[in-house]
């Protein structure tokens, strides 16, 4: 293990959770400039305070952390000039992990502590290791293995977990699946759960299922509707508890799912819409955020609440009293990639804003958070999904 070089001030510690603030506060944590397409946060602490993402560099990427305001890069001597992507951070935030190609060439997996203590995990058996989870005290990391063939494409997924103790394992996913055909999403804070999908094996076109890994239980399928083409479990909360996802069916097309006590329950797509991608979901299953994409292609962030559906990120900040800083040649545009802490008090994401003055499309990270977003009266957006309450018992 050896010290990470971090770019940036000296960290002055977690800034304090946000539930006491009684206004919501609004941060940009770089200035907004144009660059390159590619950077987004990536994930967030369960309090909001510790923020990761993957920052576009020409061909490379670095990946990037923010303890409050305070911004750190991960710089490695390893790091080709440099090459890393931050994909998670524990609940906690005391442990981040990311990927990164060494000099060598094949992509691996490393993590890192808030005491700058850096870690490279061994390389599994010639794959291509990506897309990693770490858990709150840092010593299991469960992450997806691809192995590649000649012309670059993907002949082999399969989900690992490395503990400690044991090293990197496979996680065999139910037994109907095709073995070597196992994705993940996410996991749990405590590292017991895990999400993901699954290709079926007794179907011609060996299309995705959603699957759940629990810990001294084993990999099952979680329940969706009789006439579902196609799902994945896209994220789960720290608390392991509630699972949001995408469904699709033979009749009623693409829904936005959420999985609960053993049920799901499928939201159907604003007009225009026809993919769904939610990425964090707070602990108690009260704000999803993700992204929707239209039919020609493009993306934008959605905030889902039970008491509002569906609303745009844009909206769901500008109605929830959120003042957003802006220079009189600045317009608010969109958000895009938003995500929530899992107490819900924190939304972080990628704003746009236009500049008049260049006619450019300027790009940042922020911040914002809300004190109790569960009272929010969003009185001028419109709800986009509408509940199906379509739901489904696991047997």
């Amino acid at each position: 293990m050896r010290a990470a070089k971090r770019i940036g001030g000296a960290a002055t510690g977690l800034i304090a959770a946000t539930t006491a603030l009684a206004q919501p506060t609004f941060q940009f944590l770089q200035p907004a400039a144009f660059g390159p397409a590619g950077s987004r946060l990536t994930d967030i602490s369960a309090n909001g305070s510790v923020l990761t993402a993957s920052q576009s560099s020409g061909p490379a990427s670095i990946g990037s952390y923010w303890i409050g305001t305070q911004r750190f890069d991960i710089v490695e001597p390893q790091f080709p000039t440099p090459s890393s992507t931050l994909h998670s951070a524990s609940s906690n935030g005391q442990f981040l992990a990311g990927d990164f190609i060494p000099a060598g060439g094949q992509s691996s997996i490393f993590s890192v502590s808030q005491s700058g203590q850096f870690n490279a995990y061994p390389i599994v058996g010639g794959s291509r290791v990506r897309l990693p989870n770490i858990s709150d005290n840092g010593s299991i990391i469960a992450a997806q293995a691809e192995v590649v063939g000649s012309d670059a494409s993907v002949i082999a997924r399969r989900v690992i977990r490395y503990t400690s103790t044991s090293t990197w394992d496979v996680i065999a996913p139910p037994v109907t699946a095709i073995q070597s055909q196992h994705v993940i999403s996410d996991m749990s804070g405590d590292g017991n759960v895990i999400v993901g999908a699954a290709a079926i094996d007794n179907l011609e076109t060996r299309p995705l299922f959603p699957t759940i890994w629990r810990n001294g239980v084993g990999s099952s399928w979680l329940p969706t509707p009789a006439d579902t083409t196609f799902a994945v479990a896209s994220t789960v909360s720290a608390n392991g508890n509630v699972i949001a996802g995408e469904v699709t069916t033979a009749v009623g097309g693409t829904f936005f799912a959420m999985w609960s006590d053993n049920l799901v329950t499928t939201y159907s797509l604003p007009s225009g819409q026809n993919r769904v991608f939610p990425t964090h979901v707070s602990d108690d299953g009260q704000i999803v955020t993700g992204n929707v994409r239209s039919f020609t292609g493009v993306d934008a962030g959605f905030i889902w609440t039970p008491a509002t559906g569906t609303v745009t990120a844009r909206d769901y900040l500008l109605n929830a009293g959120v003042s957003i800083p802006l220079g009189p040649d600045q317009q608010f545009l969109s958000i895009l990639d938003p995500i929530v802490s899992a107490d819900g008090t924190t939304i972080a994401g990628t704003i746009s804003i236009f500049n008049t003055v260049s006619g450019m499309t300027d790009v940042s990270f922020f911040r914002a958070t809300i004190p109790a977003p569960s009272s929010l009266l969003l009185v001028a957006a419109a709800s986009l999904f509408t509940s199906t309450r379509r739901r489904t018992h696991i047997n």
